[in-house]
């Protein structure tokens, strides 16, 4: 996955640097496999959170590779056309995130990254709103057999229907996620997380 090899690159470089702590990616997966059998519940609940969020940034590149390939036939979307800025922003939030995980716990500060992701939500708010219409012009595409241009290009157009519920199903998580962690972060921020839930146009 892009997002991932992505995150490891700049580990590595700031592990050279001296930013963080020297780590072996080889055997990361196994490290961090390990740490759960013996970590709190804390660690666990962040552990659980950087896995989905690298999960999540993924299935995002994935659908903007859906679109330009929707794109390629010619045939109009409503697939947001920022959508890239939307990954970028995902990407950063991730990799402070992963960071953040490798220090030790009195050293982490889970807010400040919460707040500046929060600070970018009037994007969200334009991808939520526009998730029925992207849909409905999907579907209206699946519908219309004689515009399929091979046999892979249903699965496409369904692949980008069910990614395209992603942020709107990812919000809900966050609010969990700080929910568990209320001494790291704001109650404005759940507020705003919470409510986006049921109106999106709140994220203005």
């Amino acid at each position: 996955m892009q997002v991932v090899r992505t995150i490891d690159r700049v580990l590595e470089m700031l592990t050279r640097n001296g930013n963080i702590d020297p780590i072996d990616l080889v055997t990361l997966r196994a490290e961090r496999e390990q740490r759960l059998t013996t970590s709190s519940h804390r660690d666990i609940i962040v552990e659980e959170f950087l896995v989905d969020e690298r999960s999540y940034v993924a299935n995002l590149e994935r659908l903007h590779e859906l679109k330009s390939k929707i794109e390629t036939y010619g045939i109009p979307n409503k697939i947001p056309n920022f959508l890239h800025r939307i990954i970028d922003i995902q990407r950063q939030f991730l990799l402070k995130m992963e960071m953040t995980a490798r220090k030790p716990p009195e050293e982490q500060s889970w807010k400040m990254h919460f707040e500046a992701w929060s600070s970018k939500s009037s994007l969200y708010a334009s991808f939520i709103t526009s998730e029925k219409g992207a849909k409905e012009s999907i579907m209206a595409i699946l519908a219309d057999g004689r515009r399929f241009y091979n046999e892979d290009f249903p699965s496409v157009l369904r692949d980008s229907i069910v990614l395209l519920s992603l942020p709107s199903q990812r919000l809900p998580k966050y609010s969990g996620f700080l929910q568990v962690r209320p001494p790291f972060l704001s109650l404005f921020l759940l507020f705003i997380i919470h409510a986006s839930r049921y109106n999106p146009r709140t994220f203005y």
